[in-house]
């Protein structure tokens, strides 16, 4: 009392009611949140089975921290890296238990591991397309397959790979590019390093550029399909592959799915002996779809006559072929050009293609046998490279 009398006095009480206020506020605020409740999520109950509690044993407490057996799973895992390949391998097979035994699944397998197949996401996609009934049949599968969008270019490679591997050229994987084209451009530019791929696999190592990076695995996929041992071109096997390769990419240009640009980065004035014979095979091919398809279009009379023969073997009117030969091959310029139209904008394309045409297919000797086929290619190899060269002029 006499202290805040004092206090008073001296003028000093205000000071002293200021610091007490000051000693209030926090115990306020403190016993402000002793009324708050504060509410907590209680934890949800853990779903313990019976079976889980019979496998004690075996599996362990998975609900307790440690007590867990880390090969639980190793039937359902696997050994595998690649967790999503096992999982298309394991629909596939369960999908297919209904049509097909269990032997010829073990076969395709087999088969799969001759093909070099080495990957889970490679063998569920061989499987599907060799377990199919035509060609729309494989690309449903290869799509119920569930692979990844990285992935789904392996369908691409294996695709190409297998076209190769035929004794001889099997248009039922070319169907399945074409359709997988149709449905997304990615499949597309996967074709395109699939072909870079594959000519550097022959002796071109130069094809590709910037393109060689990040595909270097893919290579080797390819480059282990074709014997590095031989590219001198008298290896059959070498030339097999080259001819069921250059007919397949020659109808995917052919009916658009493709343009000539994959060829952008080949510099056709140093070609190795492997390289010319697939562009050699690949615009044979090309010409005779064209020419084909003009001669099936109203008001057109085709080339390729089927001759009439007597019971000797003989020519019953020897005079027709040898007079058509005398004239033009009945061409359609405006679907040959379309084809040819995107090479047109690209400079050094279009005259690396002029030259090759020139001088390595006008009169190439794979269609010697053939007058007719000869003649198709030369009048369709002068078309083209007219049509390079005016656009060089423009």
């Amino acid at each position: 009392m006499l202290e805040q009398l004092g206090n008073l006095r001296n003028n000093r009480m205000k000071q002293v009611m200021l610091s007490s206020a000051y000693c209030v506020i926090p115990l306020k605020k403190f016993l402000q949140n002793l009324d708050k409740k504060r509410h907590t999520i209680s934890p949800e109950p853990i779903n313990v089975g019976l079976d889980d509690i019979r496998q004690i044993d075996t599996k362990g407490k998975w609900w307790l921290v440690g007590s867990y057996w880390a090969g639980v799973d190793d039937k359902s895992k696997g050994n595998n890296k690649d967790n999503s390949g096992l999982s298309a391998i394991g629909s596939f097979s369960d999908t297919s238990a209904n049509k097909e035994s269990n032997q010829k699944y073990q076969q395709l397998l087999l088969l799969a591991k001759a093909f070099k197949m080495n990957t889970d996401v490679r063998k569920s996609i061989f499987i599907a397309i060799m377990s199919s009934q035509d060609a729309v049949d494989a690309f449903e599968k290869c799509m119920k397959l569930g692979l990844k969008e990285s992935q789904q270019r392996e369908i691409i490679r294996v695709l190409v790979l297998l076209v190769g591997q035929e004794e001889a050229y099997n248009h039922y994987y070319t169907l399945i590019s074409t359709k997988l084209c149709s449905i997304n451009h990615s499949f597309k530019v996967t074709l395109q390093y699939s072909l870079w791929d594959f000519l550097r696999s022959i002796g071109e190592a130069n094809v590709g550029g910037l393109g060689r990076i990040g595909n270097s695995g893919d290579q080797s996929e390819v480059s282990s399909s074709v014997n590095d041992d031989s590219f001198s071109g008298e290896n059959k096997d070498v030339i097999r592959r080259i001819s069921n390769t250059a007919k397949m990419y020659s109808y995917l240009v052919f009916n658009r799915s493709l343009d000539l640009i994959i060829f952008k980065t080949v510099t056709f004035t140093s070609l190795s002996d492997n390289g010319r014979l697939f562009f050699q095979l690949f615009f044979n091919d090309l010409f005779k779809n064209l020419h084909s398809q003009a001669a099936s279009s109203p008001n057109k009379k085709p080339l390729i006559k089927n001759k009439i023969f007597d019971r000797y073997g003989r020519d019953v009117n020897p005079k027709t072929n040898k007079d058509i030969l005398k004239g033009k091959s009945e061409m359609d310029k405006e679907k040959t050009r379309e084809i040819i139209e995107a090479a047109t904008k690209i400079p050094l394309l279009s005259t690396g293609l002029a030259f090759f045409l020139v001088h390595f297919v006008r009169r190439n000797t794979f269609v010697n046998d053939d007058p007719i086929l000869k003649k198709v290619v030369k009048d369709y190899s002068d078309y083209c490279k007219d049509v390079f060269m005016e656009s060089q002029e423009e």
